[in-house]
């Protein structure tokens, strides 16, 4: 039977993995990321009639 961090290291969310630093992700990959999170907070605040600032 796998530990623990074994199952969650196997399913790629192991937040401490050696890996997961920012160094080494691409302007391209952090601004993925962020147009994502954009697009999925409008899509959550148009149903209940929230708009941005001008």
């Amino acid at each position: 039977m796998a530990t623990p961090l074994a199952r969650q290291a196997g399913a790629g969310w192991y937040p401490h993995w050696p890996t997961d630093l920012f160094v080494n992700y691409r302007d391209e990959d952090v601004l993925l990321g962020l147009n994502a999170a954009q697009t999925t907070l409008a899509s959550l605040a148009q149903p209940a009639g929230t708009r941005a600032a001008k």
